[in-house]
């Protein structure tokens, strides 16, 4: 699902074999996937069911979406809190949750904000050439020259600390520091006449370097739970950060399953399928051999990312050797899938970091979660489901269950469905039926 889709915006990655940071103009699409029921969404002090919701977004995105249901609305939502390296999404997110109070207040127009995102993007190229030590480096006592040092960007790739285009880490005070005197004094210009009563510009220009940096997928997926109810699992991804997708579930069953030899990740509600074996291998060896249930009493949230088998290393290290004392999301550190014995990929690594949805959220850590993977090659599934499976002919690339029968199944059921409604119909003209009762 999606609601803006693919739209153009100029969004900033690090790049460390061009040099560093880069802007560039691409597609930038969020998309998601949703299984369960989503009830309300509270950005306020007041939840909005789905009909609300609809209204809201329609005002909040400038666009429309002509689906009536919960995942449409989930999108939506998605859209407005995923920002990292874009600084128009990232003032649109500060100026709806800091300057708006209601549902029926409205964003500035779109040209305002494009102003605003301008003259941001513009004080973080200035900043990006100046050419001055990068403070978080010198705080973790890494030497700036050194180029074999890994290193952690803001939006989570790795790089070295050679220059000032290479820092692995953006600091915002000093970013703050660098850009206040203009960028306050502009926000009170562009965004003022729109905004009523007094403002804390130089509160709101932090704010928007904190949601460049730091308001990535893992981080969105967070907030969104923290004001969200229903019971329900949803995964997202965005097309400025390919090869990372986030899952989460709340009240909702998502199992992921995971292939280390093949680094290959995959989710399902139905563990059961995750037995099923690749065409041409031995039965004993399924698709997933590593089984991880997500908490679903809790809530938990799992970001994968497929990386090079360098690039993961560096990833790891960096993160371990960089992580400073903080709270949320931004404290769960990444590490590598244990192999567990079915061995690793040459080329490629599966890096995971997640956390639980509590108020308080416990990181999951390598030492947490290798006693929860279940090894499907030894155990594999509970039967009579499992000796289904494994009789899938393996010549087949998919597999039909009706194989044999001449009955077409989707066929057979839909014949069925005006003598299952005229049942209904007549349960429901019975007063004294349980069903109409209760």
């Amino acid at each position: 699902h999606q609601w803006e889709g693919a739209v153009q915006d100029r969004v900033w990655h690090f790049c460390p074999k061009n040099g560093g940071w880069q802007p560039s103009v691409c597609e930038y699409c969020v998309t998601l996937t949703h299984n369960g029921d989503f009830d309300t969404w509270m950005p306020f002090d007041e939840e909005m069911g789905m009909c609300q919701l609809d209204e809201w977004l329609t005002r909040m995105l400038g666009r429309s979406h002509p689906a009536k249901g919960d995942s449409a609305k989930l999108c939506g939502i998605m859209d407005l809190l995923v920002t990292q390296g874009s600084w128009l999404r990232a003032v649109r997110y500060v100026v709806l949750m800091k300057f708006l109070h209601h549902a029926t207040d409205d964003l500035p127009p779109r040209r305002s904000l494009l102003a605003m995102a301008t003259a941001f993007d513009e004080a973080f190229e200035s900043y990006l050439s100046q050419g001055n030590p990068d403070l978080d480096d010198l705080e973790v006592g890494n030497p700036v020259d050194d180029e074999s040092s890994p290193c952690m960007s803001a939006s989570g790739a790795p790089g070295s600390t050679r220059g000032m285009r290479a820092r692995r880490a953006v600091d915002q005070g000093s970013l703050l520091s660098a850009a206040s005197s203009s960028l306050v004094q502009k926000a009170h210009d562009i965004l003022g006449p729109f905004i009523y009563g007094r403002q804390d510009w130089a509160a709101f220009t932090q704010a928007v370097i904190e949601a460049f940096l730091e308001q990535d997928i893992f981080a969105a997926v967070r907030q969104f739970f923290q004001r969200a109810t229903g019971t329900f699992a949803i995964t997202v991804s965005c097309t400025a950060r390919p090869g990372m997708c986030v899952l989460a579930a709340k009240g909702q069953p998502l199992d992921v399953g995971f292939c280390p030899k093949r680094a290959l990740a995959m989710w399902t509600s139905e563990p059961a399928s995750l037995a099923v074996p690749w065409p041409g291998d031995a039965a004993s060896h399924p698709a997933a051999q590593l089984h991880l249930p997500m908490n679903e009493d809790l809530g938990e949230v799992l970001e994968v990312q497929v990386a090079r088998t360098s690039e993961a290393q560096q990833l790891v290290q960096a993160k371990r050797r960089c992580e400073v004392a903080s709270e949320g999301a931004a404290a769960a550190p990444y590490f590598e899938l244990p192999e567990m014995g079915f061995g690793l990929c040459a080329d490629y690594r599966l890096v995971l970091r997640g956390s639980s949805l509590e108020e308080k959220p416990q990181p999951m850590r390598p030492e947490t979660i290798g006693p929860r993977l279940r090894s499907l090659h030894a155990t594999g599934m509970d039967s009579p489901v499992q000796d289904m499976l494994l009789q899938m002919p393996r010549q087949r690339k998919c597999w039909t269950p009706w194989a044999g029968r001449q009955e077409d199944p989707i066929a057979h059921d839909i014949s069925h469905i005006p003598r299952i409604l005229h049942k209904i119909d007549n349960l429901w003209r019975d007063a004294r039926s349980l069903n109409r009762s209760s």
